[in-house]
């Protein structure tokens, strides 16, 4: 059974303190999902500027690429951020061909602000960039805005990742992270093609990837996605255990993963149990994880899910 469709998914992640003196703080719902047609319209096409606009677009664009002061940076920010969508296509070849770090994180940064969920179809267009960097972007920041009607370019981006080791021709270069941008985007439309990679990824940067995770993971919630991840809870890697249980808190099914998660609130290993109580937190009441969790909290709060599911 696929699970339903679903275009845009958002995360409150609310920190803990872990002291014991200080009770647990009750869940934070997650706010609803929305439809496609909810969402709101897609951008066809990028604003475009002509004669003096044009010129002074492209100068913003440069003047943001050489800033070498404070006052220049903020200069070209304010440009761009009047500018609007009519830069963004000037700026995303720059994630590649400028040479200077620091510039590329300005750009990249400067593209973070832009890039709205109304312009994610456009984004899409640039899976196939030849510019790697472009492709990677293009791939995580739709993913941050989750649509549907995306599914078969997110897999077509996936698969170009994993070139046929048959072949004789070279493989295309890859940025460093497009394969798990790319498998990132297909959860973000609903599609388990990149569970493998996004699970492995989860193991080594679960906490500074969970928001994007999360968001992207939520589209997926079903049983494919349980079933999926179902075997590496019987895995000797613990790393893996805990993994597939953090993944499973936004995209589990309530009917079939829960039995499989309550076991582990009988762990000794304190890891495993907060795992477990965060993913059912995912599960049975669409709350964010508990930050910071004390193992003595750990053990109060696997009590009251014991006698709850």
């Amino acid at each position: 059974m696929r699970a339903p469709h679903l275009s845009l998914a958002l995360l409150t992640l609310l920190p803990l303190a872990s002291s014991t003196q200080q009770p647990v703080a009750p869940a934070a719902p997650l706010p609803p999902l929305v439809t496609a047609a909810e969402s709101g319209p897609k951008l066809a096409a990028w604003p475009v500027y002509t004669g003096k606009e044009a010129e002074t677009l492209a100068a913003d664009v440069q003047r943001l690429r050489k800033a070498h002061t404070e006052a220049m940076e903020q200069q070209a920010h304010d440009a761009l951020i009047n500018a609007g969508a009519a830069a963004i296509p000037l700026l995303l070849p720059a994630l590649e061909k400028e040479a200077n770090e620091e510039a590329r994180e300005r750009v990249r940064q400067m593209l973070l602000e832009l890039v709205k969920p109304e312009h994610t179809r456009l984004l899409a267009k640039e899976f196939t960039s030849k510019l790697p960097a472009v492709r990677e972007f293009a791939l995580l920041r739709v993913a941050a805005f989750p649509d549907a009607a995306l599914r078969e370019d997110a897999e077509k981006a996936l698969a170009f990742t994993k070139p046929d080791p048959n072949k004789k021709t070279k493989p295309p270069p890859l940025a460093p992270d497009e394969r798990y941008a790319a498998a990132l985007c297909c959860a973000s439309t609903g599609s388990i093609a990149g569970l493998a990679e996004l699970h492995e990824r989860a193991c080594k940067q679960w906490m500074p990837r969970r928001n994007e995770l999360t968001v992207a993971l939520v589209p997926v919630r079903g049983k494919e996605a349980t079933d999926f991840l179902a075997p590496f809870l019987k895995h000797e890697d613990r790393t893996k255990r805990v993994a597939a249980l953090e993944m499973l808190g936004p995209c589990g099914a309530k009917e079939t993963a829960v039995p499989l998660i309550r076991p582990f609130l009988d762990e000794v290993d304190g890891g495993l149990k907060i795992a477990a109580i965060n993913a059912l937190r995912g599960i049975v009441d669409n709350a964010a994880p508990i930050d910071n969790l004390s193992i003595f909290e750990a053990v109060e709060e696997a009590k009251k899910w014991q006698k709850r599911v």
